[in-house]
């Protein structure tokens, strides 16, 4: 995370499991003063003017789902890692959270684009998608059920495209994700995911998605 202001940034890094619950982690707080490390779900920061820091989580003995929230008082960027070992792809820090969002895929040549979904509302998101070809055919809009539990807000869920959306099967094109798009008695939520894209040979890479 870069604070590229005048002033300190007071700064609340939240961890989530895939149900939105607190998932605390082991991991290395890097700053220009020192260095720490910490077994937390949250980690309370202050980010000095013109300063990074670098948050970093210990070797997991298994593979671990969820999202992290950065709360602070004034504006940061940054950027996320993730690796398998082999190869690495980073994601930037999402700061237009709406109701929706569209991801370009491209599924062709072996290769399989995914999503990661995360309904950020204080209630249950009721989602859909609207697929696209590249050609700018409108090919189905389906419901999308998040498998984890998100009665009350805090939802996720990931998969590969074309085992939940089967018309992205083979082609390229754009899928937009649409929330609760919210009416005069009812409030809009909020929605946020990244993408993936797999190559064939096992090689991945993040995706932005992109909001309207």
């Amino acid at each position: 995370m870069i604070n590229g202001s005048t002033a300190a940034v007071q700064t609340n890094l939240v961890f989530h499991g895939d149900n939105g619950s607190a998932l605390a982690l082991s991991v290395n707080v890097v700053q220009p003063s020192a260095t720490q490390q910490s077994n937390a779900s949250t980690l309370n920061l202050a980010i000095a003017p013109n300063t990074t820091v670098v948050v970093t989580t210990e070797p997991l003995a298994s593979t671990v789902d969820g999202w992290a929230d950065v709360l602070s008082s004034g504006p940061l960027s940054g950027f996320a890692v993730f690796s398998n070992g082999t190869t690495a792809a980073a994601v930037p820090l999402q700061t237009q959270i709406a109701t929706s969002f569209r991801l370009p895929f491209d599924n062709t040549n072996g290769a399989s684009t995914g999503v990661a979904l995360v309904n950020l509302a204080g209630a249950q998101a009721n989602l859909t998608a609207t697929i696209w070809d590249q050609y700018g055919y409108q090919l189905a809009t389906l419901p999308v059920a998040l498998t984890l539990t998100d009665a009350s807000g805090g939802g996720h869920d990931s998969f590969m495209l074309p085992a939940r959306l089967a018309a992205t099967a083979g082609i390229r094109g754009i899928v937009q994700f649409q929330g609760n798009p919210g009416t005069p008695f009812t409030a809009a939520g909020q929605l946020t995911g990244l993408g993936l894209r797999a190559e064939a040979s096992g090689l991945f890479t993040s995706i932005p998605t992109l909001v309207p």
